[in-house]
C-alpha cells in the first residue's frame, strides 16, 4: 500500500516547478496549509513527508493526504475543485435541509452504489462519489457530484472538511490535533466504503480516519485502523450513520392535504398549457390576495362567496384566529400563502403583489372533482405545515366583483396601515428583537440579532419573518427563531443590550458573550456565510471600507471578497470587520458606533450607486470607489482633496 504510494508521488511531482496551487481560495493547497501550515511546500518538505510516508512514522497517513492533494493539482487541475464561495455556498445548503455530506468510494455493483444514493438522499445528504465507485458508471443522478474516476479524488472532499474546520471551526493551522477533533465533531462529512479500495485510496483513507472523518465500511474493515464503523447492509450502514453527532439529523415529516390530484412544491412553477385549460376566473380592478389578524376567527373554515360558472373576480382572503399574530406578521404569511396556493398540480394562481390576476384549472384537475373547498384545505394544510401554531384559519374566496369592490377599500386600509406600521418601527418602540440560529448547523459562532434598524445580513429574512416563525413555528429544525427580551440598553450608540448578550451567549453555546449591534469594532456582530456585504477597518486612513459579495476586484488595501468572507465567516471577527445587508445602508443606525457614513471611505462603485441618497450629501463626493483610485497612497490622497477639513 505504502510502497505503491510512495512510487506514485515521486513519479508525479517531478515537474515541481509547476506547483502553483489551487485558484478561487485563500489556501494554495488546502489540505497542506491545514495540516502544516505551508502554503507552498519546498523540496525538502515534500521529500521528509515521502520518507515519513515510505517508513510509516509519525502522521504520515495525513502527509500522505497533502502530497495526494500536490499530484492532483498537477493531473486535474482545476476541474474537480470547488473554490471557496463555492464551498461556503455548499455550508449555507446545511441551512436549507442537507443535513451533511456523504462521499461514496470503493469497487462495487452498480445496483448498490444506486441502492445507498437513494438512502442518503432520502435522509438528505447530499451525496458524493470518486475514485473506482466511478469507474464503469456512465452518469449518476443530476443532484450527486462526482470528482472524477481518479484514485486521488478523495482529496476534494478532505478540502472541504478542512476548510470546514479552518473556517467555521476557526481552527489553528497546522494543528492536526485540533483540526480531527473539529472534523470530528462538527464538520458534516462521512465517507461511506461501499467495495473494494485500491491501495492507494485505502492510504487516502485511512488519512481521513487519522482527521477524525467518520468512515463506514461494507461487510469489512479493508485493513483500515481506527474508529471505522462497519456493517453488513446499505440499510445499516445509513441508520448508523444518521447518528453520528456530526451529521444535522433533522427530518420534518409534513401533512398531505385531502385533495383529488397530486400536491407538492415540485408543481409551485408548472406551466399550463392553453390547449390544458379548463377553467379560468379573471382577477379584477378589485382582487386581492391577503392575509390579516382577526378576532373572531374561532376554528377552520373555507367560505366561497358566489358561484365558480357566474364569476366575475376572483379574491382570497385569509384571517388569522391566533391572538399572538399582528399586522407585521400577517406580511410573511401573505408571503407564504402565495406560495403554498399553486402547490396543487394543475391548479396556478397567478398574482403580483397583494392582487391576483387570475386562477387557473386544467381539465384534469377540473376532471378528478378539484373544487375551490379543496383549495382552501391545501392552503390550510400547507400554512400549518409552515407554522404549526399558526391556530385557527378562516379561507375565503371572493367570486362576485360587487362584493370584492365593498371590501376593497377596507383590504387597501388594512395593507396600508401595515406597510406604516412597518416603516416607521425603531429599536426603541420595540421591546423584543429578533434571533436567528438558521446558520448554526455550519456556523457555531454565529447567532443572528435581527432589529427594525439592523437587518438580517443575508437580506432575505426580515425582522417580521423571523417574529412569525418564532411564535407560530416554535422549536423549528429548519426555521429555528426566538424572540429576545433586549433587556436594558448599555450603549445606545454601539447598539449594545444586556438582553442581546445573554442571548447571543446561549445561542453560541458561550463562544461570543458581547455584540454590538452597530459598531466593527471591539464586539462586531458576528457572521455566518451567507452575508451580502463586509464592512472593514483601512488603518492606514483610519476609515472604513465597504464592499459586496459580487466584487470581483481588490479594496486599495489588498483586501479581496475571499480574503474578508474566509476572515470574518462563522464567528465574530475582532479586527474591525463585520457583515451587513444591503437594506442596512438604509439605515438610520448604520454604523452609527463609528461614525456611520462620515467613517467611509471607500465602497465599490455599484454600492455606492445602491445606498444612492442614504449617503449623506456630505460625504458622497469623498468616498472613493475602484473607478476613482486602487491603492493606499491615491486613497489618501482622494480623501485629502475631497473631504471638507472639519470631517477629517
Amino acid at each position: 500500500m505504502v510502497k505503491k504510494f510512495y512510487d506514485f508521488v515521486k513519479n508525479s511531482l517531478i515537474p515541481f516547478s509547476q506547483l502553483k496551487g489551487f485558484k478561487g481560495t485563500e489556501y494554495t493547497y488546502p489540505l497542506l496549509y491545514g495540516i502544516t501550515g505551508v502554503n507552498i511546500p519546498n523540496k525538502e518538505e515534500i521529500n521528509h513527508a515521502l520518507e515519513r510516508v515510505k517508513e510509516e512514522i509519525g502522521g504520515f497517513s495525513a502527509d500522505a493526504l497533502w502530497l495526494a492533494e500536490l499530484v492532483t493539482s498537477l493531473k486535474d487541475g482545476e476541474r474537480f475543485f470547488l473554490v471557496d464561495d463555492a464551498f461556503r455556498w455548499l455550508c449555507v445548503a446545511l441551512n436549507e435541509g442537507i443535513n451533511g455530506w456523504a462521499l461514496l468510494m470503493g469497487k462495487e455493483e452498480k445496483d448498490e452504489v444506486f441502492q445507498l444514493i437513494k438512502k442518503l438522499q432520502e435522509k438528505k445528504l447530499k451525496v458524493f462519489v470518486t475514485g473506482s465507485v466511478v469507474e464503469g458508471t456512465e452518469e449518476f443522478p443530476e443532484s450527486v457530484t462526482s470528482f472524477g474516476s481518479s484514485q486521488t479524488g478523495l482529496i476534494y472532499f478532505a478540502q472541504l472538511l478542512v476548510r470546514y474546520a479552518l473556517i467555521y471551526g476557526r481552527v489553528p493551522v497546522g494543528d492536526l490535533h485540533e483540526i480531527s477533533h473539529s472534523i470530528e465533531e462538527n464538520a458534516p462529512g462521512v465517507i461511506f466504503v461501499v467495495g473494494e479500495l485500491s491501495s492507494i485510496e485505502r492510504l487516502l483513507v485511512q488519512g481521513m480516519l487519522s482527521l477524525g472523518t467518520p468512515v463506514l465500511g461494507l461487510h469489512h474493515t479493508q485493513n483500515l485502523v481506527g474508529p471505522l464503523i462497519v456493517s453488513q447492509t446499505i440499510s445499516d450502514m445509513v441508520d448508523k450513520a444518521w447518528r453520528l453527532p456530526n451529521i444535522r439529523a433533522r427530518l420534518v415529516f409534513e401533512a398531505t392535504p385531502d385533495v383529488p390530484v397530486l400536491v407538492g412544491k415540485v408543481f409551485s412553477h408548472e406551466e399550463i398549457l392553453k390547449d390544458d385549460i379548463g377553467l379560468r376566473l379573471e382577477g379584477s380592478l378589485f382582487s386581492f390576495i391577503v392575509t390579516r389578524p382577526s378576532l373572531t376567527v374561532q376554528e377552520d373554515a373555507v367560505t366561497v362567496l358566489g358561484e365558480v360558472k357566474k364569476a366575475s373576480t376572483f379574491c382570497v382572503l385569509v384571517e388569522l384566529g391566533n391572538r399572538d399574530v399582528d399586522d407585521p406578521m400577517t406580511l410573511w404569511v401573505g408571503r407564504i400563502l402565495r406560495r403554498v396556493i399553486n402547490y396543487a398540480n394543475g391548479i396556478k394562481v397567478k398574482s403580483k403583489g397583494n392582487r391576483i390576476i387570475d386562477l387557473i384549472m386544467t381539465k384534469d384537475a377540473l376532471k378528478s372533482g378539484f373544487t375551490l373547498e379543496h383549495l382552501g384545505n391545501l392552503i390550510k394544510t400547507e400554512l400549518r405545515n409552515d407554522f404549526p401554531a399558526i391556530g385557527p384559519i378562516h379561507i375565503t374566496f371572493i367570486l362576485n366583483k360587487e362584493d370584492a369592490k365593498k371590501m376593497h377599500p377596507e383590504i387597501c386600509s388594512f395593507i396600508e396601515k401595515r406597510k406604516n406600521k412597518i416603516k416607521n418601527i425603531t429599536e426603541e418602540s420595540e421591546s423584543v428583537f429578533y434571533g436567528c440560529t438558521r446558520c448554526r448547523s455550519f456556523s457555531l459562532a454565529h447567532a443572528c440579532t435581527v432589529t427594525p434598524e439592523r437587518p438580517s445580513q443575508c437580506g432575505v429574512r426580515p425582522w417580521y419573518m423571523i417574529k412569525a416563525h418564532a411564535i407560530l413555528d416554535p422549536g423549528s429544525v429548519y426555521e429555528p427563531c426566538v424572540l429576545i427580551d433586549k433587556g436594558k440598553c448599555l450603549d445606545p450608540l454601539l447598539g449594545e443590550y444586556e438582553g442581546v448578550n445573554h442571548s447571543t451567549e446561549r445561542r453560541t453555546g458561550g463562544r461570543v458573550k458581547r455584540i454590538y449591534l452597530h459598531s466593527i469594532f471591539d464586539f462586531p456582530h458576528t457572521a455566518c456565510s451567507c452575508f451580502q456585504n463586509i464592512a472593514f477597518h483601512i488603518p492606514e486612513v483610519d476609515g472604513i471600507g465597504l464592499m459586496p459579495r459580487d466584487f470581483k476586484g481588490e479594496a486599495p488595501n489588498g483586501m479581496t471578497w475571499t480574503k474578508l468572507a474566509n476572515k470574518v465567516a462563522g464567528r465574530q471577527c475582532l479586527d474591525g470587520v463585520a457583515s451587513f445587508s444591503v437594506e442596512y445602508l438604509y439605515s438610520q443606525k448604520f454604523f452609527q458606533g463609528d461614525g456611520g457614513y462620515s467613517r467611509v471611505v471607500w465602497m465599490t462603485d455599484h454600492l455606492k450607486k445602491i445606498a444612492g441618497n442614504a449617503i449623506p450629501e456630505k460625504f458622497r463626493r469623498s468616498i472613493a470607489t475602484e473607478k476613482d483610485i486602487t491603492t493606499i497612497e491615491e486613497l489618501k490622497t482622494f480623501i485629502k482633496k475631497n473631504r471638507d477639513p472639519e470631517n477629517l
